[in-house]
């Protein structure tokens, strides 16, 4: 590995923003350690002009990856497969870092032995406003390293907390599907699966944007690309019933991330107006839970009352719910 940390920059027709989320990972002291990759997917702005400006002002830094369109994960799949540092991180090309809380995060991975480094977000208006620092669940943890076994069930991080050791990439390669939304939760559950020991940073480093119309955690999105998100969410269920690297050790963590992704994907069953087709789909995706892995589909049933409330009331209570729900909670 030649750099300490890799950013893996998903670059499409974000011309309004780049120049802001390439401007903060521009830190004088910090660039020899950093390798800023950004994957331009088929843009048809003027996203790779503007990071050719910063590929030819800082060629030791930041690095250009041309390729045609294929979505978020494509982009991933590459960086993951061109990082050279020791640790890599995701970023979107509308997002930035918090320039303070990079230097925070570089200076512990200098010196750190997990495999996943956690550190808060702020989410960020569109358009400005307050900026608020989240207070995430596992704030109790924080200044420490532990095994993942150590983790309380609520241990729910996303790709804007997260921070993976490349090895884990390297030698349990993995790739993203294509054209579709929410490969993320992929990500997350393919990397915490391999990971061993978890350190917590109290520091705000991702600026996360929320706001923009289209985003995918929107409920007109999640409308929209609902086909998307029960795909990845049964190659996730399948992922976790059949992959050899969930220790039972580290089985608890894995089921609690893959518990949330399993109630957001029926949830978004849920926002459709109801009819027996949509039923039927929702009854099948937990027929097909339960046979592959029994425990995550009882936990599940735990997990949220909706989702066992629907299991035990049958049509009747789908009914009730469906077309209603207006959130996760």
């Amino acid at each position: 590995m030649e750099k300490l940390l890799t950013v893996s920059i998903a670059s499409y027709n974000v011309e309004a923003f780049l120049r802001k989320t390439l401007d903060s990972c521009i830190v004088p002291e910090l660039m020899d350690e950093l390798e800023v990759l950004i994957v331009n997917d088929g843009s048809k702005d003027s996203t790779p002009e503007i990071a050719r400006e910063y590929e030819a002002a800082y060629p030791e830094t930041f690095r250009l990856i041309d390729k045609k369109n294929g979505g978020y994960g494509s982009t991933v799949n590459r960086s993951m497969q061109e990082a050279r540092g020791t640790f890599y991180k995701l970023l979107d090309g509308d997002d930035w870092f918090d320039p303070e809380g990079l230097k925070s995060l570089m200076e512990a991975l200098r010196t750190s032995t997990a495999d996943y480094v956690i550190s808060r977000i702020r989410y960020c208006e569109d358009g400005g406003g307050k900026e608020t620092v989240n207070d995430p669940r596992w704030a109790h943890l924080e200044g420490q390293t532990v095994p993942v076994s150590a983790i309380d069930l609520e241990f729910t991080p996303g790709i804007w907390h997260t921070t993976v050791r490349t090895s884990i990439l390297k030698e349990h390669a993995f790739r993203l599907p294509l054209h579709t939304l929410y490969t993320d939760q992929l990500f997350i559950v393919n990397t915490l699966i391999w990971a061993r020991s978890v350190q917590f940073l109290s520091c705000p480093v991702y600026c996360y944007r929320i706001g923009r119309d289209g985003q995918s955690v929107s409920r007109e999105s999640r409308i929209k690309h609902v086909d998307e998100e029960m795909k990845v969410v049964g190659r996730i269920v399948r992922l976790y019933a059949e992959s050899e690297g969930i220790t039972e050790e580290n089985r608890p963590a894995v089921r609690s991330r893959v518990n949330l992704y399993y109630y957001y994907a029926l949830v978004t069953l849920l926002l459709l107006p109801p009819s027996r087709e949509t039923y039927r789909r929702y009854r099948s995706f937990e027929k097909r839970a339960k046979a592959l892995a029994p425990d995550l589909y009882r936990s599940a049933g735990f997990y949220a009352k909706k989702v066992l409330a629907v299991r035990l009331g049958g049509w009747p209570a789908y009914r009730h719910f469906a077309g209603k729900v207006e959130n996760f909670n």
